[in-house]
């Protein structure tokens, strides 16, 4: 199944993570963008979300 593109539900992107590994849930999610690290507006990016996932592991 290929990943979604654009912004999708919380429930879309925690299913797409978790099939490429991430342990991630919507509560997760929902913090991220409340501390600012994911941007606001409706849904989620995967691109964004997987950068900010990379950018946690480097540091």
């Amino acid at each position: 199944m290929p990943l979604p593109v654009g912004r999708v539900s919380a429930s879309d992107a925690v299913t797409a993570l978790k099939q490429s590994g991430h342990a991630v849930t919507p509560a997760a999610l929902r913090l991220w963008r409340f501390r600012g690290h994911l941007s606001p507006g409706p849904g989620y990016d995967l691109v964004e979300i997987a950068r900010y996932l990379a950018k946690r592991r480097t540091t």
